[in-house]
Formats: C-alpha cells, structure tokens, sequence
C-alpha cells in the first residue's frame, strides 16, 4: 500500500512539472533559391500566436519558390547557430554552414520573424 501511494504522490508531482511548462510553437523555413539552400527555424513560447500566423504566411511565399515553412512544437537539432530573438521573445536556428561564422546581429538584421 505504502508503495501505491508513493508511485501516486511521484505522479502527481511529475504532472505539477509538466503542466508548468509553456508550449513551445515553432516555424520551420527551408527554401532554394537558385541553386542556394537555406534553413532557418523560429520557436517561442511566449509569441505562439504571432509566430503560428508568420509561419502560415512564410508557407504561402515558400510554395512559390519552392520551399516549405512548416508549424511546429520545437525546431529540430542540427543547427550551426542559435540567436536569441527579441521580436519573437525566442530563438532563431541557423543551419546553413555558411552561417556558422556570422554574427547573431548579421543574421537577424532584416529579420522579418
């Protein structure tokens, strides 16, 4: 008995943890522009909605040019750079190799996120 209750209180603090934590939304971009790769992914936590409806419209641009911006709950591993983003209250993922050596400022500046 002592055992069921311990395994009860454990879960109910495990479902405290979880239930603290704020979703994250993100938008994954990957776009090819003659013959140039790039790859950028956003994530928030705070600008869900904001970001929800830049992805939508970044989705509708990437099409035309053959891409793709896809919603999400976490930018995948990978990246050569992470920047903190105020205009987002979040995170800015680079992964082209290209980007490894820029500044957070070079890369940013312009940022349409």
């Amino acid at each position: 008995m002592k055992k069921l209750l311990v395994l009860a209180v454990l879960g109910a603090i495990a479902t405290l943890f979880t239930a603290c934590e704020e979703p994250l939304t993100s938008c994954d971009v990957k776009m090819s522009l003659v013959l140039v790769e790039t790859h950028q992914c956003a994530e928030t936590s705070e600008k869900t909605d904001y970001l929800e409806d830049k992805c939508k419209d970044y989705s509708a641009k990437a099409q035309l040019l053959g891409g793709t911006a896809v919603t999400g709950s976490g930018c995948p591993g990978g990246y050569v750079k992470i920047c903190s983003y105020s205009g987002i209250k979040g995170d800015v993922y680079f992964y082209d190799k290209a980007d490894a050596d820029k500044s957070c400022d070079d890369l940013l500046a312009g940022t349409t996120w």
